[in-house]
């Protein structure tokens, strides 16, 4: 699991993305001793979208194929809009409580 969330890091900065955050959850952040899989969110903000080349924004937008990241990562990614506060703060509680909805945290990874 390890080895395809650094995979993943390294295709994020191959498409040029650096300083923003992502934010890791599922059975990555668990105590199961073989996760299956990790969910995440990355975060943009309008300005990293309004800088990007247009190979960096038909590389965000193949992350959007969600099958395609599960069979190469093993993740399930979702891309926020770090402008929106309120978005922040529904995947901040999503992430911070397991299903019983006992408090647990997230991993936040600076690109």
């Amino acid at each position: 699991m390890f080895d395809a969330v650094a995979a993943f890091i390294g295709h994020l900065h191959g498409i040029g993305l650096h300083g923003q955050e992502l934010w890791i959850d599922g059975s990555f952040v668990s105590p199961k001793p073989e996760p299956a899989d990790w969910d995440a969110v990355l975060w943009l903000s309008d300005e990293d979208v309004r800088n990007c080349t247009q190979s960096q924004y038909h590389a965000l937008q193949a992350l959007k194929l969600r099958k395609n990241l599960r069979q190469r990562y093993g993740a399930d990614l979702y891309i926020g809009r770090w402008d929106d506060a309120e978005e922040r703060d529904y995947w901040h509680r999503w992430f911070s409580a397991d299903r019983d909805g006992a408090a647990k945290g997230y991993a936040v990874i600076i690109l």
